[in-house]
């Protein structure tokens, strides 16, 4: 019998690598996260930041992170705050902004609340700079509609009233986005409870346990009626 040695490409999981230090360096210059990150930067945060008082305890997240942690999660289509807190280990766009910081779902969602109407505000204008920019492939409802659209490409002409009327479009915008991120953590509350949302059961996050309880489902008498099943 002739066996067919194909030569594949190397693969070894459990080899060690050693990645650039700067984790800025992981992601092309040209991302939307970086984009996000230096329009966050010029943005006033001044609105979120005087809410928060000297306290004792361990010190909460920095304000501009958190947004910048919402602004590109919203703009990517991502509304799930506990997508949004496992994007932050598993996303590279999501720990260049985050700093490797982990903030949990209920952090996360607790500074959407907290912070609602300033960080529509917020939201809003970095819109408004996407929609002046032409970066409309962005999942967002609406945001490339005919309307926004066709404001964009006359602003030149626009007088006041043109453009008093797509902030307005976009301050929509931004709400309906804001509303979809809360409905869906309330269903996810209710489903998940005070869960992380996490795929898979206790017994098989730790890789330990995982190993042995694969293992014990792939014995030879499984396998063999799985296939003659």
């Amino acid at each position: 019998m002739t066996i067919n040695k194909k030569t594949f490409r190397r693969y070894e999981p459990d080899q060690t690598y050693l990645f650039p230090p700067d984790i800025r360096e992981w992601l092309p210059e040209d991302h939307l996260a970086y984009f996000i990150s230096d329009t966050v930067d010029e943005l006033d945060l001044s609105r979120i930041y005087e809410r928060y008082c000297p306290a004792p305890g361990y010190p909460p997240y920095d304000p501009k992170m958190m947004t910048k942690l919402l602004t590109y999660a919203y703009c990517i289509g991502m509304r799930s705050s506990r997508q949004i807190a496992r994007a932050t280990k598993e996303n590279i766009g999501f720990r260049v902004l985050a700093a490797n910081n982990y903030p949990d779902f209920r952090t996360i969602c607790r500074f959407r609340v907290d912070h609602s109407d300033a960080f529509r505000f917020l939201f809003r204008q970095v819109l408004h700079l996407c929609v002046v920019k032409g970066i409309a492939r962005l999942k967002i409802a609406a945001l490339d509609g005919t309307k926004v659209k066709a404001n964009a490409n006359t602003r030149k002409n626009a007088g006041k009233t043109d453009f008093r009327k797509e902030l307005d479009e976009l301050d929509r915008i931004a709400k309906q986005t804001m509303e979809e991120a809360e409905k869906i953590d309330d269903e996810e509350n209710d489903r998940f409870g005070d869960d992380d949302g996490n795929p898979l059961p206790p017994e098989l996050r730790q890789r330990e346990g995982r190993r042995k309880r694969i293992a014990e489902c792939l014995k030879p008498e499984y396998r063999h009626n799985s296939v003659t099943s």
